[in-house]
């Protein structure tokens, strides 16, 4: 089933790298799956959509999700710290518990058994551009909405991409509304949320906000975690 996934994933970013090379676009970087065995073991599948990868000075990047598993051995810098405590939050909360704010390890864990994609995989820069990253999200919309059907997620939580993926991904006729700031896409929850580096909101604000959104529109409709050691569990 791993290996299933790991290659159709495989096929489809050889497709996409070189129609980017098509356009002379340099610099492709895969994403996906953190970790294969703790994807499928998750009980909720979560996928973050963000704008873009960009390479570190000292590093080549060939895949996001690689570096961030073996070589940064986790979350680094605040977009990945924020990222790693909204999949926890996500996996954790239900209707009648909150997760506490995790441990380092139970952030790590929580990271890995997640998924990333990015709507611009190629010629990444450390500042987005919304326009940019809109027209990489038009130009390559079916092979990003190839690689959503592929990991077949329960949440999808968009740092600052909502609006690129709503206009250039789906159609307008396969959104349906739930709740603030949640949308409904085949059996796919969508969370328009700010971007993850966000300075303005520190990283408590980050997960309770997180937290509450999930409890207040979507937990019942979700696979419910493993009991947590917290009050009302």
């Amino acid at each position: 089933m791993i290996e299933d996934l790991k290659r159709e994933l495989d096929d489809l970013f050889a497709e996409w790298e070189e129609r980017h090379k098509f356009r002379s676009e340099e610099g492709f970087i895969r994403d996906g799956i953190f970790d294969g065995e703790k994807w499928f073991s998750s009980q909720r599948k979560i996928l973050f959509v963000l704008k873009e990868a960009y390479n570190e000075k000292e590093h080549k990047i060939k895949n996001v999700c690689e570096y961030v598993r073996d070589v940064k051995k986790g979350p680094f810098k605040k977009t990945w710290w924020t990222v790693t405590n909204w999949a926890y939050a996500a996996q954790h909360t239900s209707e009648n518990t909150s997760p506490d704010f995790p441990s380092k390890e139970k952030r790590r864990e929580g990271l890995l058994s997640s998924a990333g994609v990015n709507i611009k995989k190629s010629d990444g820069r450390g500042t987005s551009d919304l326009k940019d990253i809109a027209g990489y999200a038009e130009r390559d919309g079916d092979l990003i909405r190839r690689e959503i059907k592929l990991l077949d997620p329960d949440i999808v939580i968009c740092g600052n991409t909502w609006d690129v993926i709503k206009n250039n991904v789906w159609n307008h006729e396969d959104i349906k509304p739930l709740f603030e700031r949640i949308f409904l896409i085949g059996r796919a929850h969508y969370l328009d949320l700010w971007h993850p580096a966000n300075t303005r909101v520190g990283k408590l604000k980050n997960y309770w906000e997180l937290v509450k959104l999930l409890r207040d529109g979507i937990a019942g409709r979700l696979p419910q975690p493993e009991c947590q050691p917290v009050p009302a569990c």
